[in-house]
């Protein structure tokens, strides 16, 4: 399998790569800087708004680990909609990881677990960011 990690230097990121490299699986590293690597593996060194369909297409698999700051939430919606529209019409599977205080709490759907935790508003936003992505 060929496998790659957007964000692969964050905190996620690094550990699905150091998880991908421990059972073998050919993984490459979608960064915005490749100094910040701690490990040796092949890397895309582009922001987000710059990959292109062309960039992925050679990989089964490309994990999105991206976290916005803080300051940014909009973010996980502007850089998931660009991610959106360059899997399209690819066979390259996207998959996106993020924290779980944004599951909902009911069967409802419309309470979530962020709403119940001592969360400062400021980390809220980037928490409602990755879902709305």
């Amino acid at each position: 399998m060929k496998l790659a990690v957007i964000g692969a230097t964050g905190k996620q990121g690094s550990r699905i790569v150091t998880e991908a490299l421990s059972r073998n699986i050919d993984v490459t590293g979608i960064v915005r800087n490749r100094a910040k690597l701690t490990v040796d593996i092949p890397v895309i060194e582009k922001e987000i708004k710059d990959i292109t369909k062309e960039d992925v297409a050679e990989f089964d698999v490309v994990v999105n680990a991206f976290a916005a700051p803080i300051t940014q939430p909009e973010l996980h919606v502007e850089y998931g909609r660009h991610l959106i529209e360059i899997f399209t019409g690819i066979t390259t599977r996207l998959i996106i990881v993020g924290g779980a205080s944004s599951l909902y709490t009911d069967n409802t759907k419309t309470d979530q677990l962020f709403n119940h935790l001592d969360v400062p508003d400021e980390l809220k936003g980037v928490m409602k960011g990755q879902l709305d992505n």
